[in-house]
């Protein structure tokens, strides 16, 4: 059984809202980026304190430069699914920026990991994303179940 979500960007600076414990977050839809990441300054407040890194790797940024970074698995909602999703912590520069242009809290990226996970498809016309969510997800990194919250 598969589940369509459909999401309406309402500005063209595609931010999408997810839900990280029990606070909502705004993530810029960024489909050049492999990998989702949080800017690292959130790390203390989204880990847990004695949480283990789920992997590290080095991370290239768009301008050329390349960071250590370690990835941790966080529990999320993307409306009222339930998703566990690895992220990098690492500087993103662009997040402040756009908070100050939106007036919202935008705490990182949302990358293609997250986007082909949930099967993802981007209407730039209409400023929709439609998720689709079903039984064809079997990824260790995104476990998806209804919820009520």
């Amino acid at each position: 059984m598969n589940i369509n979500k459909e999401i309406i960007l309402k500005e063209k600076i595609p931010l999408i809202e997810l839900k990280i414990r029990n606070k909502k977050y705004h993530f810029l839809l960024d489909t050049g980026s492999s990998d989702s990441i949080l800017h690292k300054k959130y790390k203390d407040i989204l880990v847990e304190e004695n949480a283990k890194s789920v992997s590290s790797d080095t991370l290239q940024t768009g301008l050329g430069n390349t960071e250590e970074v370690e990835y941790y698995e966080l529990p999320i909602f993307l409306d009222d699914w339930f998703m566990q999703q690895w992220f990098a912590f690492a500087s993103i520069d662009l997040v402040d920026y756009l908070s100050e242009a939106t007036g919202k809290e935008v705490i990182g990226i949302i990358g293609m990991d997250f986007l082909v996970k949930t099967n993802a498809f981007i209407n730039f016309k209409n400023l929709k994303i439609i998720y689709e969510l079903g039984n064809h997800i079997n990824d260790r990194n995104l476990f998806l179940k209804r919820t009520l919250q």
